[in-house]
This record gives structure tokens, sequence and C-alpha cells, in this order.
């Protein structure tokens, strides 16, 4: 098993953690920045990586994603500036130590017209294909016994990272604990997947208890035509559907089982918002598509496969 791992997140994760600045007073300005050591960061990459390895059994060195300078989606976004939320955000002093570092120990790969997330995908889809073609094989092999092994049983690579966004992929997936977000533990997403509605619990006006749905997540496909609804300003500055949140977005699509009819649902909700503030729902739904959309592979000619709406499957 062969780790498919994020650097961007080590490079900023494991960078924060290379500094920190001198308490002060209360009422005073902030304290001095205090820069640690590589070697203190080293050791936590070393075990960051082999914590990685042993949750998800690897039998091979993990393979390291970094995202270069060139990305199709600041080009795409038209309706609001792509990650323009992360114009001040300053990189770790450890920052280039880290992808140095890395790349002297392990095979690691830079991206160059997209993000090392549509790089990891990419990856994985191919190990996907070569599973199917195999799994095909042994089933027909034992069919007559009556037994088919799963299809995870001939994958061997496994998307490693906390950026929620890759879990639209098919195939095996983990994430590791970091502050409060919880592990991802070692999983197969299926094409489909799921949506993962959490509920809490609030009084309400007559001191009721209700229910009322705090956070949405979830894995392939569905995931993905739940961002197109909601959109992801908080990481990427992505609006989705103007006025669908996490609620709506639960509700409209819950109960359905095919990509088409969660393409069609997200099609006429996307229609009746644009048609009353007169905007080409067309235009804006495929705009959000491509930028929210993992590209899962490239043509003949090296370029990237971009997402489109599924054919009718009736």
């Amino acid at each position: 098993m062969t780790p498919l791992t994020d650097g961007d997140i080590f490079l900023y994760e494991l960078g924060a953690c290379g500094e920190y600045y001198e308490p002060v007073e209360e009422g005073e300005e902030k304290g001095e920045l205090i820069i640690r050591s590589f070697e203190f960061v080293q050791k936590l990459i070393d075990g960051r990586i082999e914590e990685i390895c042993d949750a998800v059994g690897a039998t091979e060195d993990p393979i390291f994603f970094f995202t270069g300078k060139g990305n199709f989606r600041f080009e795409v976004a038209k309706t609001s500036p792509y990650k323009g939320n992360r114009k001040d955000v300053v990189k770790p002093y450890h920052h280039k130590n880290i992808k140095i570092y890395l790349e002297s120990m392990y095979e690691c790969h830079t991206s160059t017209d997209c993000e090392a997330d549509d790089e990891i995908v990419m990856a994985q889809m191919a190990d996907m294909h070569v599973a199917e073609g195999l799994h095909a094989t042994a089933c027909w092999e034992v069919e007559e016994g009556g037994l088919e092994p799963p299809l995870d049983h001939f994958c061997t690579t496994v998307i490693c990272t906390r950026d929620k966004d890759l879990r639209m992929c098919p195939g095996l997936h983990y994430g590791w604990e970091c502050g409060l977000q919880p592990e991802f533990q070692l999983q197969w997403v299926t094409e489909l997947g799921d949506l993962r509605p959490k509920f809490k619990t609030k009084l309400n006006k007559k001191g009721e208890e209700v229910e009322y749905l705090d956070k949405l997540d979830g894995t392939g496909i569905r995931w993905f035509y739940a961002q197109l609804l909601m959109g992801d300003m908080s990481t990427d500055n992505i609006p989705g559907c103007p006025g669908i949140g996490k609620v709506k977005a639960y509700e409209y699509l819950k109960n359905f089982d095919t990509e088409y009819d969660l393409y069609s649902a997200c099609a006429d909700i996307y229609k009746e918002v644009c048609r009353k503030k007169e905007i080409d729902y067309k235009e804006l739904l495929l705009e959000q598509a491509y930028l929210l959309w993992m590209v899962r592979g490239r043509d003949a000619n090296n370029q990237l496969i971009m997402w489109e709406p599924p054919l009718c499957q009736k």
C-alpha cells in the first residue's frame, strides 16, 4: 500500500509548529516571533509519516504531492477570486526547508497546471483502473466457487490528507487527527459515496429541545454535488449557489441515488435561484463545478479532463 500524501498540508501544518510568539501580558502587543530549529520540525515530520504509514498499513514509502505555480482555477473563477481569502496568509519560516527535506527523502511531485489535490486524485484513479481490471479477471477465475473478492483487495494506493475535498474520489482514504479536526479512519469510499450530517440539539423559544444540522460532510460524488450547492467559502472562497447552505443542500440531495438525479436537482436549484437574480445559471453552475471538482485524468495530449454533466441515465 502506497500513501499518496498531501505535501501542502505538511508545509503549513508542521511549518506552523516550527515557530511561536513569546507570551505577553494581557493588553500588550504580540510578542517576539521565535523560530525553532529545523531539527525540531524534522522530528515532527518523521513522526507524522510514521503515524500515517502505520495507520494505513503502508508497504511502500509515501509519495508527496505539492501545488506549483500554475493552477487553472484562478482563470476559471469569475464570481469570486479563487482562494481570495488567503491573500494575507504568511508562509511558515520552515516552509521551503520542509519541502527540500521531503524531496531529498521521498518521491515527490509538484503540479504545473492544477493543484496537488488533483494530482493525488489522478494517481489514485490510475490505480483504481488497474485494480478494476485485476478485479474483473479474479472474479472470472473464481466465479464457479461463488467467491468475489472486493475491489479494495486489488488497490495499492490510499489518499492521505486532512482535506475533505479529496474525499469525493473513490478508493481508500485516511486523514490524521489535528487540533479539533478528528481522525478520518482508513476507509473505502465508493463512487457514489454518502452524505454525513452531524446533528446537535438546542432549546427553542418555548424551552423545547429541537434538533438542528450543525455540520455536513460527505464522500464520493454525493459530496461533490453537496459542495456544488453550498460552496466552500471558508477554505477556497468558492460561493456555490447563492443562498444555499448546508441545511438546504442536505435536504435537496439526501434522497437521490444516482449522479444524474443529483445533477438534475442541483441544476434545477441553480436555475430557480439565478432566474430571480437574472444570472446565467448554466455559466455559474459550470464555473462552480470546475472549481470544486477534483480532476481525475488527462487526455492523449496531456490536457486536464474537466468535469462534464452526466448523461441521462434513463
